[in-house]
């Protein structure tokens, strides 16, 4: 039971905080106009996040088809116990904020992943990483991890 509490209360925190960085300006200079510098490629606050293709359902999807929308990449396993508290939660959340929502699945084929997505009621984006395209990239080593990308 307290680590259930410590999931949701770690869940919130991350929703919050990703929220925050949802809503947040784009970097500018003094005079107010947006920085003109390449931007750096990464998975840290402050980089450009790196892009994917990925196999989903409805087809191949890229993380550029969604440039200069707000995006939410959650990397999620069906055997997870805190991905299943979290799914539902942040498909509201990117509903309530009109973020796009990508939920990659690191493990499972896709009948047991969708199957699973549907069982607990999630309607956002699943996409497949068989290859750890996505999980390389984004240095992800376990789940639930999830990113907060603002429009720029």
């Amino acid at each position: 039971m307290k680590l259930r509490y410590y999931a949701y209360t770690i869940t919130a925190i991350a929703i919050a905080l990703g929220l925050a960085f949802l809503g947040s300006p784009a970097a500018s200079d003094e005079s107010g106009s947006i920085e003109s510098q390449e931007p750096i490629v990464g998975s840290q606050v402050g980089n450009s996040a790196p892009d994917f293709t990925l196999k989903s359902t409805e087809g191949d999807i890229s993380l550029s088809d969604f440039r200069g929308e707000k995006v939410i990449l959650n990397f999620w396993a069906t055997w997870c116990p805190f991905c299943v508290d979290e799914m539902p939660l942040l498909d509201r959340v990117a509903e309530e904020r009109g973020a796009e929502l990508l939920f990659i699945n690191l493990q499972e084929n896709e009948q047991t992943a969708n199957e699973f997505a549907e069982r607990i009621g999630v309607k956002s984006t699943i996409l497949f990483d068989p290859n750890s395209e996505a999980k390389r990239k984004y240095n992800v080593f376990t789940q639930p991890v999830t990113y907060f990308i603002n429009e720029d």
